[in-house]
Formats: C-alpha cells, structure tokens, sequence
C-alpha cells in the first residue's frame, strides 16, 4: 500500500530526490505539444523547459497514453485519455461543458478523469518497480471521488510510492 503524505509534490520531490510522477491526459496539439494546463502537468510545465512537446512527442509515438519514465526526474502518470465520445455531459469537466453536447468526441483535457485509466496507471506504475511521488490522481481538476481513487491506489501501488495531497 502507498504512503500518503500531505506535502507539496516539488518540495517532496527534491527532499527524497526520487522521479515525481505528472498526472496527463492524452491530448496533443497539431504543433506536437501536450496540453498540460493545470495542476502539477502546468506546474511541471513551468519548471522544465521543452516538456510540454517532449510529453507530446511521446504521446505520439505511443498512441495511447502509458505510464513512461519522461528524464531522471519525472514520469508521465495518465489519467485522462486522448478523446472521448460522451454520452452524458458529466465526463466533462464543469467549465467546459457549455462547449459540447452528448455525442460529441471531447478532447481529454476537457474530460473528468477516468478511473479505469487510472487503475491502469497504477499496474504500469508499479511494474516499473521504482520509488516515486504520485500527486493524488484524478481528483483535483479530475473531478473524482477521492475514496474510489484511494481504493484503486490501495490495491495496486506498493510502499515506494509516496501518494501527496494539498
């Protein structure tokens, strides 16, 4: 079972100096760049210059998004996926429902989180088989339930896994 620990992710990161993990969604622009516009994707963003495309370029190698070691600092978490087709308005985040109707294919950044991908992220994290500080997935811009995510992360991530929250 993974650790939990109220802390900021950077600060953490650089005390245990181990990988810190980016929660993604799936989505790349027609210049190559990931989207990465808020939370610790943005903050991640900001402190490493070029990130966003070399995010971006691994997305588009892969197809779907997969759990991935990015450099000697980060790995890419996803929680999101690329597109969806929706058939509710509520898999889509609440500012940018106003944008798309039932059946529409949404980009994943404007998708709540998906909790099947994130139970995916979690065996991929675990098989990687290294410490790591994972931002409480999905519930923040996520729009998830945190106990349903803390059920998932219970079940799959080991004790080298430092799971941080605000």
């Amino acid at each position: 079972m993974p650790q939990y620990v109220k802390h900021d992710l950077w600060d953490l990161k650089d005390k245990l100096k181990i990988h810190a993990c980016i929660t993604i969604n799936g989505f790349v622009k027609k210049n190559g760049e990931a989207v990465m516009g808020r939370g610790c994707a943005y903050e991640a963003s900001q402190k490493y210059p070029g990130l966003t495309f070399k995010v971006g370029s691994i997305l588009m190698q892969e197809g779907d998004p997969h759990v991935n070691i990015i450099n000697s600092d980060l790995i890419m978490f996803p929680v999101k996926p690329r597109f969806r087709l929706i058939s509710s308005l509520d898999e889509v985040v609440p500012h940018q429902r106003h944008k798309y109707k039932i059946g529409d294919r949404v980009p994943g950044f404007a998708c709540i989180a998906d909790i099947d991908i994130i139970e995916q992220s979690c065996v991929e994290l675990k098989e990687l088989n290294i410490p790591a500080i994972l931002p409480f997935p999905g519930i923040g811009y996520g729009f998830l339930d945190a106990a349903k995510v803390k059920e998932i992360l219970d079940k799959h991530l080991s004790n080298k896994i430092v799971v941080v929250y605000r």
